[in-house]
């Protein structure tokens, strides 16, 4: 298992690393604006490879309020607390999917950052055949101008002490 830990950098090739872009389809934009990679490399079997060929990569969204409290919410009934998440297709735009993953809880706010890229990338042990999944985690900012930024009325999300 091998891990590519990229150090974030003011001196990124931008001069602006911590914004959002508009659209983000190619994750190597981030790379090149210094945002860190977290990416394992594992050897698995064939049956393990071709499952995580199926799903999708995921938005997630950390926003806290003012008492550093992170916001969770529930997707569905059974599912447990955890960040916003969306799901992001190949090729889709990943801060739409995160945009769309903090509307959905409610809150106010705004992407202001990329915080990383973590994923796994699995192999046969032949090298055949290959996948890999990405999780790009954002930063929002909640609406302060707003009486109480983070009071969720419909139960879906809430606030939990980090």
């Amino acid at each position: 298992m091998t891990q590519d830990r990229s150090p974030r950098t003011d001196d990124a090739a931008t001069d602006e690393p911590d914004t959002v872009p508009d659209v983000l389809a190619d994750l190597s934009v981030l790379r090149e604006r210094g945002v860190p990679f977290h990416v394992e490399t594992e050897t698995a079997e064939r049956g393990a490879v071709a499952d995580l060929a199926t799903y999708d990569d995921m938005a997630v969204v950390g926003i806290e309020d003012g008492d550093g409290r992170a916001l969770l919410r529930k997707a569905t009934a059974d599912c447990a607390w955890k960040l916003p998440v969306e799901t992001v297709a190949a090729n889709d735009d990943y801060a739409a999917a995160a945009r769309h993953a903090l509307a959905a809880t409610g809150v106010a706010g705004t992407l202001d950052a990329v915080e990383g890229v973590w994923g796994i990338d699995l192999a046969t042990p032949d090298g055949e055949a290959t996948a890999s999944r990405r999780f790009v985690v954002f930063r929002a900012e909640p609406d302060r101008t707003a009486a109480e930024p983070l009071r969720i009325a419909s139960g879906e999300a809430t606030v939990f002490d980090a």
